[in-house]
């Protein structure tokens, strides 16, 4: 009897933590006070998977993710850890909190960019390596002095890029298209993009 409660509360452990630790979200904040419904995106990594060189893994039993960082692209090299608290507003690089769900958070009314690796299909949402939700018609801060604002419509997805923190329109500095739909992409593998 000892023996069947052992094997049935492994077998709990093995399914909790692979259906409640799927995807590690990270939900970034203009600001250190992380208010809900006021986020300007949403990264979702897929548990245990390798990021460049970094690997996240959720362990929402005990409150925290895990991070690992190598030095190799490939995740073999581990050179150190760290551990962030779920649902703790703020880290030492970016405004945000962490959580970890069965599957990728979508914020309302925002681009939805999904990565499925190698895998040529887009029909299989349980080969999702990694996502981001970006809030639509919100000026927010882009990479390298730039903010972004991105619109959806029933093709395509426009994203204006600013000189200016406000999103000026008088201050684009470029304009890019990206289709919606399921298609290949040389860098990321298949991409499906939609807006929710």
């Amino acid at each position: 009897m000892s023996l069947i409660r052992v094997i049935v509360f492994i077998g709990l452990i093995v399914f909790s933590s692979v259906v409640l630790g799927q995807y590690l979200n990270i939900n970034i904040f203009e600001d250190n006070q992380c208010v809900p419904g006021q986020g300007q995106g949403v990264f979702n990594y897929k548990s245990g998977q390798c990021y460049g060189n970094i690997m996240y893994t959720c362990e929402p039993y005990d409150n925290h993710i895990n991070m690992y960082f190598y030095k190799d692209l490939l995740c073999e090299d581990l050179i150190d850890t760290g551990k962030i608290n779920i649902n703790e507003c703020g880290d030492p690089w970016i405004n945000a909190t962490y959580s970890c769900s069965n599957q990728p958070t979508v914020m309302p009314n925002s681009v939805v960019q999904l990565q499925f690796g190698s895998v040529q299909n887009c029909a299989d949402k349980s080969q999702i390596q990694f996502s981001d939700s970006t809030p639509q018609n919100t000026c927010y801060n882009g990479f390298i002095n730039e903010t972004i604002i991105v619109g959806c419509n029933s093709t395509h997805v426009t994203t204006y890029y600013f000189s200016d923190p406000h999103c000026s329109p008088n201050n684009i500095i470029d304009i890019t298209y990206l289709p919606l739909g399921c298609y290949p992409d040389p860098q990321l593998g298949t991409i499906f993009t939609y807006c929710s």
